[in-house]
């Protein structure tokens, strides 16, 4: 069959078998990577009931209306097994189901979310150990999405065991500032160390190629992060965390120490030898192919104290049956402009889902305009266009004289932003427990108490009325 007859059509997208050309010895990912493949591609459990269903390609690629109409709406749905295309049978099964990943269809293309609180990981057969064992060079690879939650911790992505048995070899992401992709490679076996080597990734919510080589001969490790390839000579302190030198491969994380991989991943790929400049570039090509369309669902919240760690987008993760993840970038006090210029300065978060909170220091003194202006600048640093911005919350303290401006203020930003304008003043005085109190407030123009740990932000219950209608607004517009 000629390649073009092998081209398969799936919603005006052209699906490839892009590993055709590269002799790999584990492949996974979300479609059909092989034209000699033709075996499922995941087993499904869903959380409802923990029923298991195996799917199998549609006209090459998972079929997102299958997997909803089988799981249900709103039901989180795991990775049990992650098929091998290869044709070697080293399909990647987690039994234990804290540890199996979830399969995110936040955004249009799959992926597998690895949560880091789950030491989310897929382990592969015992016979896939040969792998790693009395091999001169090896190489791993991925397209994977970290989500730089924790600043100077290294995550793997697959680990592999190598060369002799103390020995290991890991594909890692480490976040930080500026944050960073690294491959790490260590032999402990007398004969020095494989070396970490990085490349700097400026936007940790996009997705990276990533292939990781260790030459063991010559204890040279190497790292291809979107087609630019470094090496190191020199060991780094402070990465000399192994896995399990016995055990088997795994993706997601170690069997054993180590910490865990914590994102996105779309395809994964083991190759028995190092990669030469042509294999590296086949490899590069087929994981740039995978990368998919569009961003995931992912949240950056962005605010004062309302929103500040503890805050609302805490609450976040679990509105969305735990597969996405929110950035708390709120600190307490902020004006709108010193929000504004934290959230135009960062490049990790501004392709993420971003919720703008501004304006409460500050309404009394500045025009609606200037705190406009401001909440402009952060929509325009906003790459993709999923925003939303907040109306702000009164104080007990404030006089009737500052009730008034700050209801003028909310109805400039329902004019300015139309239906991308949340009013969270409306839904929590709307969720109040009925009380005379409450009444009482309500009637006065405040928060809820029933819903205030003060005279003015949110109490548990209340951060979770936010949450929920922050999720209703993001659910409203299907990002």
């Amino acid at each position: 069959m000629t390649p073009a007859l092998r081209t398969i059509l799936f919603g005006g997208q052209p699906v490839r078998p892009v590993f055709d050309g590269v002799n790999v010895y584990a492949l996974y990912g979300l479609q059909q990577l092989k034209s000699s493949y033709g075996g499922p591609l995941v087993t499904l459990r869903r959380a409802s009931d923990n029923a298991e269903q195996t799917f199998y390609p549609v006209k090459g690629k998972l079929k997102r209306a299958d997997v909803l109409s089988w799981a249900g709406a709103g039901v989180a749905v795991y990775v049990k097994t992650w098929f091998d295309q290869s044709g070697n049978g080293y399909d990647a099964i987690q039994t234990t189901s804290i540890r199996q990943p979830y399969l995110d269809f936040s955004a249009a293309d799959p992926a597998l979310y690895f949560l880091a609180s789950g030491l989310h990981r897929l382990p592969l057969p015992s016979a896939a150990l040969t792998f790693g064992r009395n091999q001169a060079a090896l190489s791993s690879a991925a397209v994977a999405s970290g989500d730089g939650t924790i600043a100077g911790t290294s995550y793997e992505v697959v680990v592999v065991p190598a060369g002799s048995v103390d020995a290991t070899f890991s594909l890692r992401s480490q976040n930080g500032s500026p944050n960073k992709w690294t491959v790490f490679a260590r032999r402990v076996n007398g004969a020095g160390f494989g070396l970490p080597t990085s490349a700097v990734n400026s936007d940790d919510s996009g997705w990276k190629s990533l292939v990781g080589e260790a030459d063991f001969a010559n204890n040279v490790s190497a790292v291809s992060v979107d087609g630019v390839r470094t090496t190191a000579t020199t060991n780094t302190a402070g990465n000399t965390e192994d896995a399990n030198p016995y055990g088997v491969p795994h993706i997601g994380s170690s069997p054993t120490g180590g910490n865990p991989f914590q994102g996105f991943m779309r395809a994964a790929v083991l190759v028995r030898s190092s990669l030469s400049t042509g294999d590296r570039a086949l490899v590069n090509a087929a994981l740039d192919y995978l990368k998919p369309s569009t961003t995931n669902g992912n949240i950056a919240a962005w605010g004062d104290s309302l929103t500040a760690p503890s805050g609302y987008p805490d609450l976040m993760p679990s509105m969305f049956d735990g597969y996405r993840h929110a950035y708390n970038g709120g600190v307490g006090g902020e004006s709108a402009a010193q929000i504004r210029a934290r959230q135009v300065a960062d490049l990790s978060y501004n392709q993420r889902i971003n919720l703008l909170w501004a304006g409460r220091n500050g309404f009394k003194t500045l025009t609606p305009a200037q705190i406009i202006a401001d909440i402009d600048l952060m929509i325009a640093h906003v790459v993709g266009g999923r925003w939303l911005v907040f109306g702000i919350l009164p104080s007990t303290l404030d006089s009737a004289g500052d009730i008034a401006t700050l209801n003028t203020f909310n109805a400039a930003l329902a004019t300015a932003y139309g239906s991308r304008y949340v009013d969270m003043k409306a839904a929590m005085q709307a969720a109040g427990d009925g009380s005379a109190n409450d009444i009482a407030d309500v009637a006065a123009d405040y928060t809820p108490r029933s819903l205030r740990s003060d005279e003015l932000h949110p109490n548990a219950a209340g951060k979770a009325v936010i949450a929920s209608r922050a999720r209703a607004a993001i659910m409203s517009f299907g990002w």
